[in-house]
């Protein structure tokens, strides 16, 4: 008997030891994956939105490449790359802008998670921006 509750216990214990690595893993994971691999993307921004979910929004950025590839990222702070400015970041970015970004992270379409812009620069100003800047 006192065994059955012996081999319980530690089996209760080392569950529940592999549960906190768990959460503990993926609770790091995506802020040491938002700055990991870091590469630099040419695209034109086709749209861009905050995406508001319960006490929280994320900024969004669409965006097509030179062979069509329709990309998605997005500009959140990082405290491991020391960037505390997405808003700044988000509000320079205009639709229809052909940008060089810095980027990090991949994507994970199950967890809604997107590659991480760390900088920009505007390289042209498109046809859509024009048509945009007009209206």
């Amino acid at each position: 008997m006192y065994r059955k509750r012996m081999a319980r216990s530690l089996f209760t214990c080392v569950l529940s030891i592999v549960g906190i690595i768990i959460i503990f893993s993926i609770a790091f994971y995506r802020p040491i994956n938002k700055v990991s691999n870091k590469r630099e993307a040419t695209a034109v921004v086709t749209d861009k939105v905050v995406k508001n979910s319960s006490d929280q929004g994320r900024y969004l950025i669409f965006t097509e490449d030179e062979d069509g590839n329709i990309n998605t990222y997005e500009i959140t702070d990082s405290l491991l790359a020391g960037r505390f400015d997405s808003s700044d970041l988000y509000a320079s970015i205009k639709v229809g802008g052909k940008y060089r970004f810095e980027i990090g992270g991949s994507r994970n379409q199950v967890l809604s998670w997107y590659p991480n812009i760390y900088s920009c620069e505007l390289i042209e100003t498109t046809h859509l921006g024009q048509q945009e800047g007009k209206e």
